[in-house]
Parts: structure tokens; C-alpha cells; sequence
């Protein structure tokens, strides 16, 4: 009986260390450019966590186009956005701990057309 308990137990505690690994925090952090290269400050970058959560992390980029994005373990759908800018949206997996994505987000041509 007493190794049954054991066993019980310890199934209890792994089952919990798998979901709190799950659910560990994780930061996604990078510059976002334009196709010219150039940072682009103030993009709005999201992240997507599940259909009952549509944005569950938010991040804006500073002067330089740098974000950090905090958010948990996972897949996630992100997507950028900027006034002047094509949207961007990637699925990506997002582990635990300091992951670097560098983001170039498209001008976009109708708003700022190319004279010749």
C-alpha cells in the first residue's frame, strides 16, 4: 500500500512539473527594420496565445526598433504592425528563457509610392 502511495505521489508531482514548465515564462526580444534597413520605432508587436486569448503579450518598439516581449512558453502567432507598414504575422514557438527575432516588415507602397 505504502508503495502505491509512492508511486501516486510521485506521478502527482511530475504531472505538476510538467505543467508549470508549460506554462514557464519566456521573452522574445529583437529589432524590427524596414526593408530599407532602417529601425522602425513605435511598431506595435503582439502575440497571439489561443482563441479564447487573442493578444496575451504586447510589446512597442523603442527609437531604435528594439522590443522585449514578455509572455509564457508556446506557440504563439505574432504580428507587427506600424503606421506606413504592411501588417507581418508569423507563428513561431517561443521556449523558455531570452529568444532573439529580428522582424523586417515590409514599406507600404501605396501610402509612401516610389517617385521615378
Amino acid at each position: 500500500m505504502r508503495r502505491l502511495v509512492m508511486v501516486v505521489l510521485l506521478l502527482v508531482a511530475a504531472t505538476g512539473m510538467m505543467a508549470a514548465q508549460k506554462k514557464a515564462g519566456a521573452t522574445l526580444e529583437g529589432t524590427v527594420i524596414d526593408n530599407s534597413g532602417a529601425p522602425v520605432p513605435g511598431a506595435m508587436v503582439f502575440a497571439s496565445c489561443d482563441k479564447r486569448e487573442p493578444t496575451c503579450a504586447i510589446a512597442k518598439t523603442n527609437e531604435v526598433g528594439f522590443y522585449s516581449l514578455a509572455t509564457n512558453a508556446g506557440k504563439r502567432q505574432l504580428r507587427v504592425g506600424a503606421k506606413g507598414y504592411k501588417p507581418w504575422k508569423k507563428k513561431v514557438h517561443i521556449n523558455t528563457g531570452v529568444q532573439t527575432l529580428n522582424i523586417t516588415i515590409l514599406i507600404n507602397e501605396k501610402l509612401h509610392p516610389t517617385v521615378h
